[in-house]
């Protein structure tokens, strides 16, 4: 899954749009003011801005919830299908198994939480 880094698109962002406006034909025209750059505070962008992260947040935290339940049936099914086995031999192996399974699902809860 990908995740989304909101601090270092922004900044990413601001800065090809700050490059974008130094490098434009009427900055260069205008080298009297060199490196400063005023921008118009816009609320309704940011209003904009902030409903995204809000919806964005929102579905992080629905994919999480989703992962987290489908992983609390497999650790059910696991436990179900450990108590089954009678054989001690069979007991160890199932053990691993399961071990790098319940390995790989907190791996999968972990990196949607980052």
């Amino acid at each position: 899954m990908n995740t989304f880094n909101t601090n270092m698109d922004f900044k990413q962002n601001s800065t090809f749009m700050l490059n974008s406006v130094k490098n434009s034909p009427s900055k260069q025209a205008n080298d009297d003011d060199d490196d400063e750059i005023q921008f118009k505070y816009n609320p309704a962008r940011e209003y904009e801005i902030q409903k995204e992260v809000e919806r964005y947040r929102q579905k992080l935290q629905d994919e999480l919830l989703k992962v987290i339940n489908e992983e609390k049936q497999k650790e059910e099914e696991r436990e179900t299908f450990f108590k089954n086995i009678s054989d001690e031999e069979e007991k160890k192996k199932a053990e691993i198994l399961i071990n790098l399974q319940r390995s790989e699902s907190s791996r999968k809860v972990v990196s949607l939480k980052q």
